[in-house]
């Protein structure tokens, strides 16, 4: 980064690592919204940051850059990239305050996750809410979620996700979730799952679709949740699908039961969750599963 790109860097103040991420994406979108033209870029930032970062500061950036060089410099900017730049920046005010801010994120690992957990959105706006909360939650558990919440607070204004994704080098494959056949399968396997009791729905739902999400059906397995939430039966709208929810079983039946279920769901499920907790040894991601198993099946245990 030569000297007159880290000069501009600093001029905007910010907050957070988080903040800063988002101010150079402002840059980056007017950037690419200007088409090489200094004064379509300028209009286009100031729009984009009037209530959001101090005028002066903004005034002060364009002046400096223009002064610099105008959109060569902008274009110098915008090749680095947002997470490259707010990094930079954390590192340039550690370096002023080395004791009055936060260490930042590392910027490896928010690419890696990004990259593993970005085309897990399946493209279609009815689940980006949904995706949303799920891909923040998981960042922030991952030590990235400055990041990953100013990508989301931009995108939540991009009318184009999917291209926007692309650009971050992330592949949207919409066409994977359309696939009815995966969904049959998912629903077959699943479905059964739930016990047909109002008291474990929530439980079973929020289950069901984290892992449909991961099997790339995401979209469809919602629009399936939200039908049955509005159906007055809905164990009768898991029969429409050919789904029958198993019956919850006697309290003395239980041990039979898990013992019979022992291969099929509880070893599978406790390394599926090897990713979303690794800071738990094998044994305890096993302990974890009996215990939700145990507890709807209603063995009265509670997970003692």
């Amino acid at each position: 980064m030569d000297d007159v790109v880290a000069h501009v860097v600093g001029i905007v103040r910010h907050s957070s690592t988080s903040e800063a991420h988002r101010w150079f994406t402002a840059v980056r979108t007017a950037h690419d919204e200007s088409g090489g033209d200094w004064a379509r870029f300028t209009e286009h930032l100031s729009a984009q940051a009037t209530g959001s970062f101090p005028d002066d500061e903004v005034r002060q950036f364009l002046d400096a850059v223009e002064s610099a060089g105008g959109i060569g410099v902008i274009g110098d900017l915008v090749d680095l990239g947002p997470d490259r730049l707010a990094a930079e920046y954390e590192a340039a005010t550690a370096a002023d305050d080395p004791g009055g801010k936060p260490a930042g994120y590392d910027e490896q690992a928010w690419v890696a996750f990004l990259a593993e957990n970005g085309p897990r959105w399946d493209g279609d706006e009815a689940s980006w809410e949904q995706f949303a909360a799920w891909f923040h939650y998981t960042a922030v558990e991952a030590g990235v979620g400055e990041p990953a919440g100013s990508l989301l607070e931009y995108l939540s204004g991009v009318p184009d996700r999917v291209a926007e994704f692309g650009r971050y080098g992330v592949v949207i494959d919409a066409a994977v979730v359309e696939d009815e056949g995966r969904w049959n399968t998912y629903l077959a396997e699943n479905g059964p799952f739930w016990n047909g009791s109002p008291d474990t729905w929530a439980q079973f739902r929020d289950w069901f679709l984290h892992y449909a999400r991961e099997a790339r059906v995401g979209t469809t397995a919602g629009s399936f949740v939200e039908y049955v939430e509005q159906h007055s039966d809905p164990v009768a709208a898991f029969g429409e699908y050919g789904i029958t929810p198993a019956a919850t079983p006697r309290s003395d039946d239980a041990d039979e039961v898990l013992h019979r279920l022992e291969q099929d769901l509880i070893g599978p499920l406790a390394e599926r969750l090897a990713g979303d907790l690794p800071g738990l040894s094998a044994g305890e991601r096993e302990h974890l599963v009996r215990r939700a198993v145990a507890a709807r099946l209603g063995d009265g245990t509670g997970g003692a």
